[in-house]
């Protein structure tokens, strides 16, 4: 999970690096500026690519989820009540934050703050799946 977390990430910086007006793909300065329709294109692109990584990421967190229902489902302990509780939590705010990124799909940060839970929500499904 942690190398898809780390491939997702350093692919969406390079896609996004590449696509810095400006700049061509070779990291000299182009000496003139795209027009404005095209630059238009190559964000939403970006976006596309950016979508496209998360997309996977997520599906990868929701695949873990499942295998860890069986344990939410059956939490006893206080630990397990805990862990729980934490990912209703968390599914509650990731959810919030999906709605606002539908309403505003180019803010870099709400996107941040998403992966940043989805981040805390792998992180305690795998200690969640290692409790006995």
């Amino acid at each position: 999970m942690t190398l898809l977390l780390i491939a997702v990430s350093v692919g969406t910086t390079y896609v996004l690096m590449r696509k810095l007006p400006g700049r061509d793909t070779g990291d000299r300065v182009v000496e003139k500026m795209k027009p404005a329709e095209e630059q238009r294109l190559l964000n939403e692109e970006a976006l596309r690519e950016v979508e496209k990584n998360e997309a996977a990421y997520m599906a990868s967190i929701d695949k873990l989820a499942r295998l860890a229902q069986p344990k939410v489902q059956q939490a006893s302990t206080p630990l397990m009540l805990s862990y729980r509780e934490k990912l209703l939590v968390l599914d509650a705010a990731i959810d919030e934050l999906r709605a606002q990124v539908e309403q505003n799909r180019f803010n870099a940060h709400l996107r941040t703050e998403m992966m940043s839970l989805y981040q805390d929500k792998q992180r305690t499904l795998e200690a969640l799946i290692r409790e006995e």
